[in-house]
């Protein structure tokens, strides 16, 4: 396969990602790893994975990333843009700025980097400042990309606050924005020329990646302009208890100009006692959305609902984990035990390593029924770790006061030895308790409690402890 054909494959794994709108978040926590480092980088996931309930966490080189790896199966050697520039594959141009380029000069440098662009190769810069970012050429003059499109660009870590774009954050762009020289009168436009920019790239690994996988080529084909996601009527980390059903949804919305058939085919193994396999075929319209259900029943001993596999024109399509447990004790019967030491719990649930770079805290290993962690909404740590990054099917990506149920304990601590650790209690109606480190007890309720659950991203470590699931 030549790399016009692969660059095809590529960039529409790349517009795939783009279809999701609001389903793609930037990551706006992945470059501070050693202070505050995200559990949000959605390593990994493909385009299917992002939905309304758990949205897809990408910076500019992670969207990068991801798109050469679901497509080629091709682990790109550096997702982080100042380590890409250096590392990446077949770097076919490279310039450091001086600052003192004329304007001839200027232009000679943007007239030789776009002739010399094809679909496929990525482009990336580094700033003065030690940040940067990564944008893939679609061909045409134009780029695709992962950035902040509404307010300021960056995060405001002072206020741990997300920042959720509601049309998402994977864009196109054209190379007017990018090469052109800068003539200091719009700061809000991303020359490459400018004068905070320290170096750029172009690189083309499409030279040195094999053919597509399958299932990137039925994504371009079979699956080609179908927008699909598989969700569950329970909020993410609410575990549902043995013997009740759960209903999944299958939608399938048509991003073409042509009527396509979508054939949905689901089945389920292990631990599920009804309607357990199916086969579905559907007319989408074009612009329009089809939806079907299914129902499993958790009957198991075993933390998880099997998540089922769900094909749409023979394209794998992502389906949550849904936790299970015994039945839940009732509503709000849960307090605070007044001996409660939260530093200790945190322990129970975290373990330190010490390293030359930095304190590197770990989850210890799962035990839903001694305790009661709702690992579906489980939290930040201090640095990522291959033992932890990948484990996106036991950790969410958003948090609201709806995924939260009576009697729920957030627990938080700012520094990986649990020093300053702190924690409040979900009433059903507020929050209670402590909500620094040292502060006096208080409630806050409405928009100041959607306010705080914003900021837990931000911190350095967190869990949502269910104690309703403990066995009697």
């Amino acid at each position: 396969m030549n790399n016009k054909q692969k660059a095809e494959i590529l960039l529409n794994t790349a517009r795939a990602y783009l279809a999701r709108g609001g389903w793609i978040q930037y990551d706006q926590l992945s470059m501070d790893r050693f202070v505050r480092c995200s559990p949000r980088r959605s390593a990994f996931a493909p385009p299917e994975a992002g939905m309304a309930d758990l949205p897809l966490f990408l910076d500019c080189s992670s969207f990068i990333w991801n798109c050469y790896y679901q497509t080629f199966d091709y682990m790109l050697p550096a997702d982080l843009t100042w380590h890409m520039i250096d590392v990446l594959p077949n770097r076919v141009f490279y310039y450091e700025l001086t600052h003192e380029e004329t304007p001839a000069e200027q232009q000679a440098i943007c007239k030789q980097v776009r002739e010399l662009l094809q679909p496929g190769d990525i482009v990336t810069f580094e700033r003065t400042v030690h940040s940067g970012h990564t944008m893939l050429y679609a061909g045409d003059g134009q780029f695709i990309h992962s950035t902040q499109k509404h307010g300021f660009n960056g995060y405001k870590y002072e206020e741990m606050r997300n920042i959720l774009d509601p049309e998402g954050t994977i864009g196109m762009d054209t190379c007017e924005r990018w090469f052109t020289p800068w003539d200091g009168s719009d700061w809000t436009k991303l020359y490459l020329l400018r004068n905070n920019v320290k170096r750029f790239s172009v690189h083309r690994p499409l030279d040195v990646v094999g053919d597509p996988t399958e299932q990137a080529v039925l994504r371009y084909t079979k699956a080609k302009d179908l927008v699909c996601s598989v969700t569950a009527d329970c909020k993410p980390g609410q575990t549902v208890p043995n013997g009740k059903p759960v209903v999944y949804t299958v939608e399938v919305r048509n991003a073409g100009c042509k009527d396509q058939v979508a054939e949905i085919d689901y089945f389920a193994t292990r631990g599920i006692v009804e309607d357990k396999k199916g086969f579905r075929v559907v007319i989408v319209k074009a612009g329009e959305t089809e939806r079907i259900t299914f129902t499993l029943t958790a009957d198991t001993d075993g933390p998880f609902i099997e998540e089922p596999q769900v094909y749409i024109n023979g394209l794998r399509i992502w389906a949550p984990r849904i936790l299970a447990g015994p039945a839940a004790r009732s509503a709000g019967s849960e307090t605070l035990p007044e001996d409660l030491e939260i530093s200790t719990e945190l322990h129970r649930l975290f373990f330190l390593h010490d390293t030359e770079l930095a304190d590197v805290v770990s989850r210890r290993p799962q035990q839903p029924f001694i305790d009661g962690c709702v690992y579906g909404l489980y939290g930040g740590i201090g640095v990522i770790t291959p033992q932890n990054a990948t484990g996106a099917q036991i950790r969410t990506t958003h948090i609201t006061r709806s995924y939260l149920q009576p009697g729920d304990m957030i627990l938080c601590a700012d520094d990986a030895l649990f020093t300053k650790a702190y924690g409040v209690l979900w009433t059903g109606e507020k929050l209670t308790g402590c909500f620094e480190s040292g502060a006096v007890a208080s409630e806050r309720g409405g928009s100041e409690a959607d306010r705080w659950i914003d900021t837990l991203f931000g911190r350095f470590c967190f869990a949502v402890l269910r104690p309703s699931l403990k066995s009697v």
